[in-house]
């Protein structure tokens, strides 16, 4: 515990430098030009400095709540709170469905279509409503960001298969190199930084991956470079009867 929390310590640290600079800068950029010229100001710099102010709080928000987010995967603490909480079977498709929907404002900002397909009927699985929507939400951001500059599709499909709910997330964008697909679910792992500097703090498919563990579930990736990535998320259907399984675990169809 204490090395995971040390090496986790560690990575933090060392991505203070970029990812908490640029956003505190705008933060106290445009509070300076408020303070300063705020009464000189006409209604439209008035409303840039606002959205500066906007953008900067709202990153600074996200990457505190992805870093403490990270922690409590690492260290184990979301682990005892899930079995504290023991989350009955929910139906996964509702949770995606309002993903999409909050992902409509990036999605037209990054030109992107999106595009959603439920075919997986009455099934449940034993998830908290809110991790599964941060699951969807995370990978379909994603996917947005790393679209084309001209936009494209992303689809996002859910069925059933044997013992498994199945999600995926699907877009025709820039792709992902062979040489770097096994480590894009590390923490902190950038897919060339130079060029894609909206892709955020590296940790999105980190924690995607670390909520989909304690569910017993697991995610895989195929990608072709210039030609887009699929994302698929498989999680463990609910016994029928939603209960838990007797050591606390989270309740499957074996």
């Amino acid at each position: 515990m204490a090395q995971v929390g040390a090496r986790l310590q560690d990575l933090i640290v060392r991505t203070l430098t970029h990812e908490f600079r640029t956003p505190l800068a705008l933060v106290v950029g445009y509070t300076d030009l408020l303070e300063s010229t705020g009464q000189g100001m006409d209604e439209r710099e008035f409303q840039v400095a606002l959205h500066g102010l906007h953008v900067g709080a709202r990153r600074l928000a996200n990457l505190v709540e992805d870093f403490l987010l990270l922690t409590k995967l690492n260290t184990g603490v979301l682990a005892q709170e899930l079995k504290d909480a023991a989350p009955g079977p929910i139906s996964p498709d509702e949770m995606v469905q309002l993903a999409l929907r909050n992902a409509e404002a990036l999605a037209a900002e990054r030109h992107v279509v999106l595009s959603g397909r439920y075919e997986s009927g009455d099934a449940r699985v034993v998830v908290s409503q809110s991790h599964l929507a941060g699951i969807t939400g995370r990978l379909v951001d994603n996917a947005c960001k790393f679209s084309r500059s001209q936009g494209g599709d992303v689809r996002v499909t859910t069925r059933s298969e044997n013992n498994w709910w199945l999600l995926e997330v699907e877009d025709d964008g820039i792709g992902i190199s062979p040489d770097v697909i096994a480590g894009i679910f590390d923490a902190f792992h950038q897919v060339d930084r130079a060029r894609m500097e909206q892709q955020g703090s590296g940790v999105g498919l980190t924690i995607v991956r670390g909520l989909i563990q304690l569910y017993g579930g697991e995610i895989s990736v195929e990608s072709t470079p210039g030609q887009g990535s699929t994302f698929t998320v498989r999680l463990p259907l609910a016994c029928p009867s939603g209960d838990s399984l007797p050591d606390g675990g989270l309740s499957r169809v074996e």
